[in-house]
């Protein structure tokens, strides 16, 4: 199923977000941000010079289409039933203790 969402595209990476209030409000917050550089010889982050700030030119807001990832189906397999185990000898059917495997009709104890 796809749904018309609000994309938000920040370095490469892409947001969508279901209402248009939502993407600008995240666009608007991540646009006050200071661009820093981490310095690996003191380990610790650098603010970038002012001009060379660009943060905000690498963000786009557009709209498009979104698949939603299908749920899911469980398989159809049976439940297990009560005070039953897998026999021993041919592990293909539920046999409850003390009785015989019907695939196999060995004695399962």
């Amino acid at each position: 199923m796809k749904t018309n969402m609000h994309i938000l595209e920040l370095y490469g990476v892409s947001l969508a977000f279901k209402s248009m209030s939502a993407a600008t409000t995240a666009m608007t917050a991540l646009s006050k941000g200071i661009e820093v550089d981490h310095d690996s010889e003191y380990k610790d982050y650098i603010i970038t010079p002012e001009d060379d700030q660009r943060f905000h030119r690498r963000m786009r807001l557009s709209s498009g289409k979104v698949a939603q990832p299908k749920k899911q189906r469980p398989l159809g397999l049976p439940a297990p039933k009560r005070n039953t185990v897998d026999c021993p000898f041919c592990e293909c059917v539920s046999v409850v203790k003390g009785t015989l495997c019907q695939a196999c009709g060995e004695y399962v104890g």
